[in-house]
């Protein structure tokens, strides 16, 4: 296929995805549900491992709803994107008021996690790869959830509350950061060993 067409392909799922998520998650928002649930469930009913193959056969376009690098590039780009108007929501007078236990917190709640699995994994003798992988998968927090939720509930005031938020703003860059860091180290070491 040109890649003219599977630009034009993946842009033609992309706007269909958002299209169908936004009026599910206008339907699911009136009876309670968050907005986000609408996503997913389009998601995962219109993947290429779903009801999108049956569609793909039937519209007789093969490549409408496909994983191509287009599509991926996409989503790593809107990751990013996410993370930095995340972090940049709460402002920074947010980050000038958590300070540097905010900003503490969120890089060490991504390395020391990150770190102590990895030290477990590689001693029970997992190899530098996998556990590099698994352990990486602990570095991201929930942070902003909780985060949300005190925003939500009103309770901005406390002075443990403006760490936290601190924390939540920084640490999935951190954590954004040291996926970069690690995927630069072990995909040498993934191509040398792959057949």
């Amino acid at each position: 296929m040109p890649a003219g067409e599977s630009i034009f392909l993946t842009l033609l799922e992309v706007s269909i995805l958002v299209l169908l998520a936004d009026l599910a998650g206008g339907v699911l928002a009136r009876y309670g549900f968050p907005r986000v649930v609408a996503e997913l469930l389009i998601g995962l009913t219109l993947s290429p491992y779903a009801l999108g193959s049956i569609l793909n056969a039937v519209l007789h376009m093969g490549g409408l709803f496909t994983i191509n690098d287009y599509l991926l590039f996409l989503t790593n780009l809107s990751v990013i994107l996410l993370l930095f108007a995340s972090g940049l929501e709460h402002g920074l007078s947010t980050l000038r008021e958590g300070g540097v236990y905010g900003m503490l917190a969120a890089v060490f709640g991504a390395i020391v996690p990150y770190t102590l699995v990895y030290w477990a994994l590689v001693s029970m003798g997992l190899p530098f790869v996998e556990s590099t992988i698994i352990a990486l998968s602990t570095a991201p927090t929930s942070l902003a959830v909780v985060a949300g939720i005190i925003e939500r509930e009103g309770l901005t005031g406390l002075p443990s509350t403006k760490v936290l938020i601190t924390a939540a703003s920084i640490d999935d860059v951190v954590a954004l950061i040291l996926l970069s860091m690690v995927t630069a180290v072990i995909a040498p070491a993934f191509l040398h060993t792959a057949p």
